[in-house]
């Protein structure tokens, strides 16, 4: 019984359909992968998937050389305004990650609320092998590996 529920989430796939395209995504890869910056490695799952969002390299592109396109010369008679800082950026740590060359990592500003799907967590209260496994689902969630 067991081998079946291993094969049935092999053939999980999981895709993030963003504006014009359809990427796949694995939040456990995503995590494995993540960029060796200072800013992710401190991060639990959890707070990977709050914190962390997958943007185009291209899009990224497109807004850096959008800001410094155009009238040139104009904008150096201008007074330079201030706007909100970038947050952090940082690529994906391998390229075994099958984004590794179109998507980049950016820190979130306000935090999304993951949903887990799935089976429900085991509960502690309900025997000492459910209290094990309950363990190991919050520390798997909520402590950086």
């Amino acid at each position: 019984m067991e081998d079946e529920n291993d094969a049935r989430y092999k053939d999980e796939i999981t895709l993030q359909v963003d504006n014009e395209t359809i990427i796949p995504a694995d939040i456990v890869m995503d995590y494995c992968l993540r960029s060796n910056k200072d800013e992710y490695n401190g991060l639990s799952l959890w707070e990977h998937t709050e914190w962390v969002c997958k943007i185009m390299k291209s899009s990224e592109k497109k807004q850096i050389s959008g800001k410094d396109s155009g009238h040139n010369e104009l904008k150096v008679k201008q007074k330079k305004k201030t706007g909100k800082k970038p947050t952090a950026r940082g690529d994906f740590s391998s390229k075994q990650h099958p984004n590794f060359h179109t998507h980049t990592n950016r820190l979130c500003e306000i935090p999304y609320i993951p949903i887990l799907l799935g089976e429900a967590l085991p509960l502690p209260d309900r025997g000492p092998e459910e209290k094990e496994q309950w363990h190991r689902a919050m520390v798997v969630l909520f402590k950086p590996w």
